[in-house]
Order: C-alpha cells, then structure tokens, then sequence
C-alpha cells in the first residue's frame, strides 16, 4: 500500500513539473509581446510596423503580362516557372533570373479555366486551377505534373485531383464578392494546403487536400483576418516557413502590397503561430502581386501582374522583384527544432539508410 502512495505522489510531481514547464506565450523576440518564458508559443505574438527593402524589382517579359504565380525550379536557385491565369493558353512558362521567358511547355490535356497558383513536391509541379471570382465554380481541380516530364519535354499532361469545399452552397454568380475564391496553395507533407481570397471579409480560411489524383472535400483547418486578398503561397520546408502574399485595395482600384510571414505553428496549422505582416510597398513598382516563390536562405521572388488603367493614365508592366525576409526570422531560426530541420538537409543520401 505504501508503495503504492509513493507512486501515486511520485506521479504527481511529474505532472506538475510537466505543467510548470510548459508555458504559453509569444516566443519571438522581435514582438511587442515577447515573453522570454514561453516554451510553446500560442500564436499571440503581435508586430509592429514593418516595410521591406525591395532589392530588386525589374519587367517581366510582355508574354507573361497576366503573371500569376511563380515557382523556383527545383535544379535551379536562378529560374522560376509561371503561368497567366484564366482564359489563357494552359501553358507554362520559365523565366531566367531577370524576367525573360526562355521556354514554353504545353499541358496538352488541359484548358486554363482560371490558373492561379503553382506549388511543388520533390517530384511533381501542380497547377491550381481554382480561381472562383464569381463564386460559381463546380470544377475546381489542381493539375498534378512530373518534373521529370517539364524537364524533358516541351508538350506534357497532367493528373487532375478535383475538389469542393463543404461549406458552399449557394453557386450564384456574384462577382468579386465570395468567400469560395483561392488563388495560393503550397504541398506539404503529401498534401496541399490553399488559402482563400475572400471578397466579403478580408480573411483568409486555410484549407486541405491530398495530393493524389481523385476528387475530395477540402477540410476546412482555420480561419484569419488577413486585412487584405491573399494572391498566392509558399512553404520553405527545411525550416517549415511559409509565407502568403496579398494586396489590398486603398481606393480608387490602387492595391497596396503586403505579405505574412508564417512560422512556429503548431500542427500544420500555419495560422496557429507567429503570423507576420510585412509591407512591400505599392503596383507601381511591384505590379499586382500575384505569385511567391522562396528562392534560397530566405531570399523571395514575387511576380506581379501588369496594371493599366487608361482613364487615370496607368500603364505599369508586369514585374519581377526580389527581397529577404530573413532579418524577420532570426530568432525562430535560432531555436532549437530548426537546428534538427536544417541540419537534416545536410544528410546524404537523403532520406538516409544504413549510414
């Protein structure tokens, strides 16, 4: 019986040590709110005001005027892959590091009804053909690519995982004005992560899909209030940094552009931790920013597609810009899960076997 109390008691200091340990709060230190006790950050972490330096920003090729996404190549840290979004030709598109196309490849199987977004797996390129401005849309699907076709081959095809969200119910046309939009996805972890534009609300609801060839629900997994139209995605996955990008309209159809910083999440819920706003200024410069693409150490690609508004005199091209965002991750990549995460990387052959 005595043993049997000691154990007990035993038990219980573990358990409140195990709780004392653990403590919630902000864990990064260029917040507002950083608490330097938290072991396990709540998302509550707020920033203040923060504008990045363009480094540099230069014209896109004339073909490629309706940008909107863009994606590294996987064999090169100096070439990305982009599309024009809807009604378009389902073609792809690289472009060299300043902006000039130097090759086409044709989805030959496919029609662009509203292209809007690229992500990548080690294997496969995927498209996503969910552009829903008008909220109408019933065939909703990512095209599904292997980089091994792209890289060999200027005509290719492409698997279609089709999708819906269980939330809508109502198809009625209503132009820029539904919750049912998405123009940004990345892969992750054998699944495929969107964010919506909603028009109603400026938030953004993350939702999931596999990454196989079929036709699923999207799980609904969070919803924030983004403040802006969230235009595309990207996801580093050595350190498990994620980004979106946005813009908002400030009046009179001008957009100012932003972008999130999303990391120290719990669960790939990328909305449950640290979500950082940086300002990257306006169209003038950038266009309307449509596609993201991590390029190396933290460095950032972003495509904008031309803007021309005759009667005000607005002719902007489309453009290629080019920043860092690593300042605003210095302490995260300090801590101790992105040391395992990095250093894995470094591991050859990868994933490693007897040695």
């Amino acid at each position: 019986m005595l043993s049997k109390l000691l154990a007990f008691i035993v038990g219980l200091l573990f358990c409140s040590y195990g709780l004392k340990a653990q403590v919630y709060g902000c864990r990064d230190i260029q917040a507002t709110n950083y608490n330097p006790s938290a072991t396990i950050n709540d998302g509550s972490c707020v920033y203040p005001v923060t504008n990045v330096p363009i480094d540099t920003s230069m014209d896109l090729a004339a073909i490629v005027k309706e940008s909107s996404a863009l994606q590294k190549d996987p064999s090169t840290s100096t070439q990305f892959w982009t599309i024009n979004d809807g009604s378009n030709s389902p073609q792809l598109f690289l472009l060299d590091t300043w902006g000039n196309v130097i090759r086409k490849v044709w989805v030959k199987n496919q029609v662009n009804t509203d292209w809007e977004a690229l992500a990548q797996s080690n294997t496969h390129l995927f498209i996503g053909d969910f552009g829903n401005n008008n909220g109408n849309r019933k065939n909703l699907k990512v095209l599904k690519i292997l980089w091994s076709a792209i890289h060999s081959t200027d005509t290719v095809s492409a698997d279609t995982i089709g999708f819906y969200y269980p939330e809508q119910t109502d198809f009625t046309s209503s132009p820029d004005n539904t919750a049912f939009d998405a123009e940004a996805f990345f892969y992750s972890n054998d699944s495929l992560y969107l964010f919506t534009k909603n028009w109603k609300t400026l938030q953004s609801s993350q939702y999931v899909l596999p990454s196989t060839k079929g036709y699923y629900p999207a799980k609904l997994r969070s919803t924030y209030a983004v403040d802006g139209l969230i235009s595309d995605a990207t996801y580093d996955t050595a350190s498990k940094v994620a980004m979106l990008l946005g813009y908002k309209d400030i009046g009179l159809g001008i957009y100012t552009c932003f972008s999130y910083l999303l990391f120290d999440y719990q669960n790939d819920d990328f909305f449950s931790g640290n979500k950082r706003r940086v300002e990257l200024g306006g169209p003038s410069t950038l266009g309307q920013t449509e596609g993201i693409s991590f390029v190396n150490d933290f460095n950032v690609a972003i495509s904008g597609e031309a803007i021309k508004k005759a009667a005000w005199g607005i002719d902007w091209p489309a453009r290629l810009s080019k920043f860092s965002v690593k300042p605003y991750l210095v302490h995260y990549l300090s801590l101790p899960q992105y040391s395992i995460h990095s250093l894995q990387n470094n591991f050859w052959p990868n994933p490693v076997q007897d040695q």
